[in-house]
Order: C-alpha cells, then sequence, then structure tokens
C-alpha cells in the first residue's frame, strides 16, 4: 500500500509539473506597462477545473482548533498538500469572511509592475468568484495596476481558487501579485492602503506562498526553522532577506497585521514534498501553514 502511495504521489507531482509547463508556454506574453491590460477572456480559471479533485481533498478535511478570529494567513499553493489546504480553509469557513484577499508572487517574472491586480471573475468547479469591484476600484483610482494577462498563468492565484469557492461560496475575492525585488517602501504603501480601506472584522488577507525550495528534506528544516522566527517575531529587518517563495507578499502580510495590532502567529502545519512522497534527499518543496490572530 505504501508502495502504491509514492507512485500515486510522483504521479500527481509529475502531472502538475507538466501542466505549469504548458500553461507558461501557452500563455508566454509580456503585459504591457499601462494602467489597464486586458484579455480576451471574460473571466480566469481555477488551475484544475475537475471538481473531484477538491472534493477528494475535502473527504480527509477535519476542523481545527482555531481562535475568537483570524485575519491573516499564510498557506501554500503546491497541491501536493491538497487535503491540508482544504482542512485551513474549512475551518476558516467559521469565521464567515465577506471578502477574500489573496496575495502571491510572480512566478515567471512576467509582470512590469511591482504590484498588479485582477478586475475579472474566476470560474471554479464550484461557480464564479467574484471580484470584490468596490475594493478594486479604490486601488486603481490610487495608480495600481490591473493586469488581467498576468494573472492567466499565476498558479499561486490560480490554484486556490477553487478551495476558496467551496469553503466561502458567498464572498468576494480580490487577488494581488507581488513582483521580485519590489522595495520595502513600496510594500509598505501598499499594505498600508489595504489597512485603510479593508473590513478587517469581514475580511482575510492570505499570502500564497511555498517556503523552501531545491534543498533536501534536512536544508529546508533548517531554512525554515529560520523563516517561522521571522514570521513569529514579526522581524521585519529579514522578511526579505528570507530564502523562500516571495518574501514580498509575506512583507506585505506581516505590514497589514502590524497595522492592524496583530502580532500572534501559530503554525498549523509543516510538511515537506520530499518526506510525502518519499525522496527527502533529493530537491524538495517545503509548506508552512500559519494562522495570524490577537492573544
Amino acid at each position: 500500500m505504501r508502495f502504491r502511495y509514492k507512485i500515486f504521489t510522483r504521479l500527481i507531482v509529475a502531472l502538475l509539473l507538466i501542466e505549469t509547463g504548458l500553461l507558461f508556454l501557452l500563455f508566454n506574453i509580456s503585459p504591457q506597462q499601462q494602467n489597464v491590460v486586458t484579455t480576451n477572456k471574460d473571466s480566469h480559471r481555477a488551475y484544475f477545473m475537475t471538481k473531484g479533485f477538491y472534493d477528494d481533498a475535502y473527504q480527509t478535511s477535519s476542523q481545527l482548533v482555531l481562535p475568537e478570529r483570524v485575519y491573516g494567513g499564510i498557506v501554500p499553493h503546491h497541491l501536493i498538500v491538497a487535503n491540508k489546504i482544504a482542512i485551513l480553509f474549512e475551518s476558516l469557513k467559521k469565521y464567515q469572511y465577506k471578502t477574500i484577499v489573496l496575495i502571491g508572487p510572480d512566478h515567471f517574472g512576467k509582470s512590469k509592475n511591482d504590484i498588479s491586480l485582477s478586475g475579472l471573475s474566476w470560474q471554479t468547479p464550484y461557480g464564479t468568484i467574484d471580484i470584490n469591484e468596490d475594493l478594486l476600484r479604490v486601488f486603481t483610482d490610487r495608480g495600481y495596476n490591473i493586469d488581467d494577462n498576468l494573472f492567466d498563468t499565476e498558479h499561486s492565484i490560480s490554484s486556490l481558487v477553487g478551495f476558496i469557492k467551496k469553503s466561502f461560496p458567498e464572498s468576494k475575492f480580490l487577488p494581488i501579485i507581488v513582483r521580485s525585488g519590489t522595495t520595502s517602501e513600496e510594500l509598505n504603501n501598499f499594505a498600508n492602503l489595504l489597512y485603510s480601506v479593508v473590513d478587517s472584522n469581514n475580511t482575510i488577507v492570505l499570502t500564497s506562498i511555498d517556503f523552501s525550495h531545491e534543498m533536501t528534506a534536512e536544508e529546508a528544516d533548517a531554512n525554515d526553522a529560520e523563516a517561522q522566527k521571522v514570521i513569529e517575531d514579526f522581524n521585519f529587518n529579514k522578511i526579505l532577506n528570507l530564502n523562500i517563495d516571495s518574501p514580498e507578499s509575506l512583507f506585505i502580510l506581516l505590514t497589514y497585521l502590524r497595522f492592524n495590532s496583530v502580532t500572534t502567529a501559530d503554525l498549523i502545519f509543516h510538511t515537506n514534498s520530499g518526506r510525502l512522497i518519499g525522496t527527502p534527499n533529493e530537491p524538495t518543496t517545503s509548506h508552512m501553514f500559519f494562522v495570524f490572530h490577537n492573544k
């Protein structure tokens, strides 16, 4: 049984890598540097449009014991941990957030802007997620750019929209992509604006990031321990130096939380792809799930 499980999980990983590559080749179009870059589509699509994929993930979902209120979170987009993603979203469901803000990296370096937004809805196997247009308008009025083409290939967003729609069927959505190398000043300004316009009692701000890459499981453990301490200490002097998927996305999240006087970080899950598929000495990807709340 264990051998068949390893073969099955390795097949999933291979298929995910193949699909990502095909998507990148299909949509490898550089966005223009202007305030609005539209696409010829009416909406974006979830990374997987097969309902059974999500249903299987939710079959094993259980409820976490969470604090009275959660204001933010870190969730990976590596779908080898789909069951744990489902657990987190189902556990957050009780808060009945009206808006989900999701911040992720520009994996393929296609963005011409430091921070980009999308104005399109998202198709998922559970129906359509609509953009919070009022919130979007605040950011575009302040000069932040809509670049719908960029979101067509960015799996840090598309990998999670199916989970969001299933667990929060009535919620509005605001996806954000952050370019690598964006300065701390710009990140701080964006987080400050986010804080000033978001109703924190009815909104959760999430960052979609994986952690260690191309390391053995043992090397990743040491790298993750450093990242965990920085996150738990809200150490802004070290965030942008972390060796993780998108320190810039993390910086926005933690700054937004600091503005809200939210200072407690709870590590919910810590996993590693190499251990999950039985190859800990090969290059791996690690995942850490956090929720943030007041003491």
